[in-house]
């Protein structure tokens, strides 16, 4: 019997031995968390989105995707790391607690039903973030992850009348400097998936020649437009359609329908003679 439980118990320590030699068998959804998905910010036409570690500048609370203009929807997160800093500069001990973020795991699920629409797949990422100062986690964000991607919408189909509704989870996961293997919560984001929803036709935009929508200008109308701005990441806001014009026929150039013509009465030379 001695030997038996001297058998156990040895493969008991050899398992938590193996546990601390292996840090990646550690699960920990605190230690990194994602404080929000951060707003685009509204700028002039090619200028690209700059985010900042600051958790007060704007956020979402859902995404808006139209497939008239992208097919897929990035996202730019702002995460946190909890850790505290160990680090000590008096003696040989080297910090470790910064993290290295790898990437997401997304999984797309439809937001009435909760049917899985898309298998989880990656989305890769390379950010660290410093640990945390007092009780303030240390912030950073972490731009251009797939949320939804090309083959995602082509399996939604054309959405030519109404929306679809996606509820996608995002679970980022990295290593901190000392070797340990993090993973942040579960986020859940809303994502509604349109088609021309985000579209807009100015009155500088229409001319009066059509009696359509289009973009084509209007001259009358030009001199007092103001400056058009865009979101940077061409998605969640609206997008005037100058500036996502593409050739005759597309959603943000439609092709004019002219206005009819009404032909002018003539008189007939002999009407009215005595």
């Amino acid at each position: 019997m001695k030997g038996i439980w001297g058998f156990v118990l040895g493969g008991v320590v050899s398992t938590c031995i193996g546990a601390v030699l292996l840090p990646a068998c550690a699960h920990d959804d605190s230690t990194i968390f994602v404080q929000s998905v951060l707003a685009p910010q509204l700028v002039t036409p090619g200028t690209a989105c700059a985010y900042t570690n600051d958790p007060t500048q704007p956020a979402l609370d859902e995404g808006l995707l139209d497939i008239a203009i992208r097919n897929s929807y990035s996202a730019a997160f702002l995460l946190a790391n909890q850790l505290v800093p160990r680090g000590d500069p008096s003696a040989p001990q080297t910090e470790t607690s910064y993290v290295n973020i790898k990437g997401a795991v997304v999984t797309i699920t439809d937001a009435g039903s909760g049917a899985l629409l898309r298998p989880a797949f990656t989305s890769n990422a390379s950010v660290v973030i410093s640990p945390a100062q007092g009780s303030t986690p240390g912030y950073e964000a972490v731009p251009n992850i797939t949320l939804v991607d090309q083959a995602t919408v082509t399996s939604l189909g054309t959405l030519i009348n109404g929306e679809t509704h996606l509820l996608v989870f995002t679970k980022f996961f990295g290593e901190t400097l000392g070797g340990q293997y993090v993973e942040s919560d579960n986020f859940q984001f809303p994502i509604d998936v349109c088609n021309g929803c985000l579209i807009t036709f100015s009155a500088a935009d229409i001319s009066p020649a059509c009696e359509n929508l289009n973009c084509l200008g209007n001259l009358s109308a030009m001199a007092s437009a103001s400056t058009v701005t865009v979101p940077c990441n061409g998605e969640d806001f609206a997008i005037d359609c100058s500036a996502c014009k593409g050739p005759p026929g597309s959603p943000c150039n439609p092709i004019c329908i002219p206005v009819p013509t009404v032909a002018t009465p003539t008189l007939d030379a002999g009407a009215g003679g005595g």
